[in-house]
């Protein structure tokens, strides 16, 4: 909905879109990545949030979008 011609294909293509970045380290605990990205997603829906809301666009993706997914989702295990 955001960026129809360009949608993020991964989580960290999803951080860009909304300006946040994960930490790079060379060596890392799983464990610490899992707890990085948890907090990462909570920022990034809030952020998402915020600009369907500033685009009047919070509805249209709750009652069509989400409704999407299922069906999409379906489609692509068959």
């Amino acid at each position: 909905l955001l960026d129809p011609d360009y949608p993020p294909s991964c989580f960290e293509d999803s951080l860009n879109s909304v300006n946040l970045e994960q930490k790079k380290k060379e060596v890392i605990d799983c464990s610490e990545l899992l707890e990085e990205d948890i907090s990462l997603l909570g920022k990034l829906m809030n952020r998402l949030y915020q600009k369907l809301q500033s685009r009047e666009l919070w509805d249209l993706f709750c009652c069509v979008e989400t409704k999407l997914v299922l069906l999409i989702a379906l489609m692509e295990c068959q």
